[in-house]
C-alpha cells in the first residue's frame, strides 16, 4: 500500500496551456523504488522520451495526470509500463482520460487516488469526427495482452467519442479491472497544501475533447487510409467493415522466405456494436416458440437499412449423425439488412446472417465462443511463401497446414498484406507474381 498526494510532489512543475507530456524522475525517500512523473498531453515522440528516461530503472512507479492526446503513445507507453513491471496511480483529485488512462491499465499494480477520475472512449478522427476503427482496434489488442476480460474491454472502449466513460471502483470490481488500494493521508496534513506547495497547477486548462483527435493528432498515427500501419509488434489493414491486424511477435520461418504468423479480423467499432447487439437479442429470442418475428427497432443500430429488413427466425432442424442417430438443432437467425456485410454470388446479393444456436450439442460453449469473436476478432494461423507467391492457412496449435494457394486466386487485399508482410519480416522485395 503507498501513501497517495505526497508521491507526485516533486515531479510535477507549473503548466499552462496544454503541450507535450512533461516526463520527470526522482528517487522516492527511504526506498528502491523511483518516481516517474507523466504530466501534460500525449503527443508523438513520447514514448521515445519516455524509454529514454526509464531505461535504466528496475522498479518504478509512475504518476499519471494527462487529459488525453495520442493514442499510440499512451498504448506503447502502457506496453513498457507492463513489460518493466512497473505500477501506476492517478492520484487524488487527479485526472487521467484517454490515452492517459490507457498508459495507467499498464501498471501492476495499478493504484487510483481518492476521488481520482480515469476516463475512457473510442478513438476518433477530428477530421471527420468519425470513430477511428484502426485506432480502437489496437486498442481491443492491447487491452486483450494485458489480460483484461471481455467485460473489462466493452467498458473501456463503449463510450463514443463525444462522451467519457468515467471508472468508479464499483465498476473496476465489476468489469474485472484490478485496482490496488491506496493509504488515506493523515488528517493533519491536507493534500492540496502538498500540491500546492510544489507549484503544481491543479486545473489544467485544456479539456480532453479538445484533442484533435483523441488518441491522436491525425489519423494516419494511427493508420493510413489505405495500405498497412505497422509499429514495432503489429502490422494493420484497414477494410471496409473491420481491421485485420498481424502481430510479429508470433513469426515463425518454416523455410527460407515462409513464414507462419497470427492475425486477428476484429470488426470495426460500429460493426461490433451491431453484431453484438444482434446476438445479444437472439439469445432472448430463443426463449420464444418457433417461428417468424418482427425486428425489434433497436437492432438497426447503424441507421435505416439499405436491404431488405427480414424477420427473425426460430427454428428447429434434424440431422442424423454418423452413426444414424437423430439430434435437433434449434437455432435463431436474423439478416443483417444493410449492403456492407452482404455477398455477391451469380444468384445474387446474399446478406449476412446472424446465428445463435438455442438448443443443441455445446449450444452454450459455441454462443459464447461466437461473442468472443466479435468483442476479441477472430483469430487465425496463416503462411506467406514469399519465394513463391503463395499464402496459406495453418491450425493455431500446430504446425500442420491446411491450404496453399498461389496469390493471383485470392482476392486482392491479400497481395497488400502478402507484400508487407513479406517485406517486414524478411527483409528482402517478395517475389511479385506475373
Amino acid at each position: 500500500m503507498i501513501r497517495a498526494g505526497i508521491l507526485g510532489v516533486a515531479l510535477f512543475a507549473t503548466i499552462g496551456a496544454a503541450s507535450a507530456a512533461t516526463i520527470s524522475v526522482a528517487a522516492m525517500p527511504g526506498s528502491s523504488e523511483t518516481l516517474v512523473g507523466i504530466d501534460g498531453d500525449f503527443i508523438v515522440g513520447d514514448f521515445e522520451k519516455f524509454r529514454s528516461k526509464i531505461s535504466a530503472l528496475s522498479k518504478a512507479l509512475v504518476i499519471l495526470r494527462s487529459d488525453g492526446g495520442n493514442a499510440i503513445a499512451g498504448l506503447e507507453i502502457g506496453r513498457l509500463i507492463r513489460l518493466k513491471n512497473f505500477s501506476t496511480i492517478v492520484p487524488h483529485d487527479r485526472r487521467c482520460a484517454s490515452a492517459c488512462a490507457l498508459a495507467w491499465l499498464g501498471g501492476t499494480p495499478r493504484y487510483m487516488g481518492a476521488n481520482a477520475q480515469i476516463g475512457f472512449h473510442a478513438v476518433y478522427d477530428a477530421r471527420t469526427g468519425q470513430e477511428d476503427g484502426a485506432g480502437n482496434a489496437r486498442v481491443g489488442a492491447y487491452l486483450n495482452q494485458l489480460g483484461l476480460p471481455d467485460r473489462a474491454v466493452y467498458f473501456i472502449t463503449r463510450a463514443p467519442p463525444t462522451s467519457i466513460t468515467w471508472l468508479t471502483q464499483t465498476d473496476a470490481e465489476r468489469v474485472g479491472i484490478e485496482i490496488a488500494t491506496i493509504r488515506p493521508l493523515p488528517q493533519s496534513s491536507t493534500e492540496e497544501d502538498e500540491w500546492a506547495a510544489a507549484g503544481f497547477n491543479p486545473e489544467p486548462g485544456h479539456n480532453w475533447r479538445d484533442d484533435p483527435i483523441v488518441g491522436g493528432p491525425a489519423a494516419s498515427t494511427v493508420a493510413p487510409a489505405a495500405g498497412a500501419a505497422i509499429n514495432s509488434q503489429f502490422v494493420e489493414f484497414p477494410e471496409d467493415n473491420s481491421t485485420e491486424i498481424y502481430d510479429l511477435s508470433t513469426v515463425q520461418i518454416l523455410l527460407p522466405g515462409k513464414f507462419s504468423i497470427i492475425a486477428t479480423s476484429i470488426d470495426k467499432p460500429d460493426v461490433m456494436r451491431l453484431k453484438l447487439k444482434a446476438h445479444d437479442t437472439l439469445e432472448v429470442y430463443c426463449q420464444r416458440p418457433n417461428g417468424e418475428y418482427e425486428a425489434p427497432d433497436d437492432l438497426f443500430v447503424l441507421g435505416p437499412p439499405d436491404m431488405p429488413v427480414s424477420k427473425i427466425k426460430i427454428e428447429t432442424t434434424d440431422k442424423k449423425d454418423a452413426g444414424d442417430r437423430i439430434y435437433s438443432t434449434r437455432l435463431a437467425i436474423w439478416a443483417l439488412p444493410y449492403v456492407r456485410f452482404a455477398s455477391r454470388r451469380a444468384t445474387g446479393i446474399e446478406p449476412e446472417e446472424a446465428i445463435v444456436m438455442c438448443k443443441g450439442a455445446d449450444a452454450k460453449s459455441l454462443n459464447r465462443m461466437t461473442r468472443n469473436d466479435i468483442l476479441n476478432g477472430t483469430r487465425t494461423k496463416e503462411i506467406f511463401d514469399c519465394n513463391h507467391a503463395l499464402w496459406g492457412l495453418g491450425e493455431l496449435s500446430s504446425d500442420h497446414i491446411f491450404i496453399m494457394n498461389p496469390l493471383q486466386q485470392l482476392r486482392s487485399n491479400i497481395l497488400l498484406y502478402y507484400e508487407a508482410l513479406c517485406s517486414k519480416v524478411t527483409g528482402k522485395e517478395p517475389y511479385a507474381p506475373p
